[in-house]
């Protein structure tokens, strides 16, 4: 039960961060007017390594090969749209919290994943 279980969620994860990628483009927001780069190559970086968990699952289920896609299911069109698939997956126990937290800064996640020798995308790669 643990390995399709655990793929199913990370297909659903990788698709969110493909349509947060989407998203954040303004392909299919109303809210957003202007494409944000480094979100879209934040949410391009999370969705690879939600891939690698994905890989890593099929690895350990024996799935040969692990890596069996040409291009990631688009699973769902929004984020809003995973919610309603993850909800059963999203309760949490002791100390969460349901309220909402704003997404951090580009400067506060550098600072965060610096020691991991991770950052976001450089704005170089955009000039």
């Amino acid at each position: 039960m643990f390995f399709p279980t655990a793929s199913t969620l990370e297909d659903y994860f990788i698709s969110a961060y493909i349509a947060a990628a989407l998203d954040f483009s303004g392909a299919y927001s109303s809210e957003i007017t202007t494409a944000s780069p480094y979100l879209i190559g934040t949410a391009v970086q999370i969705a690879g390594v939600e891939c690698e968990h994905r890989a890593l699952i099929n690895v350990a289920a024996n799935i040969n090969p692990p890596n069996n896609r040409l291009v990631e299911q688009a699973l769902v069109k929004t984020v809003q749209d995973a919610v309603t698939p993850l909800t059963p997956f999203l309760g949490g126990g002791t100390g969460f919290s349901a309220t909402p937290i704003s997404v951090p800064s580009i400067a506060a996640i550098d600072t965060i994943a610096a020691p991991y020798t991770m950052s976001t995308f450089p704005k170089a790669i955009f000039v």
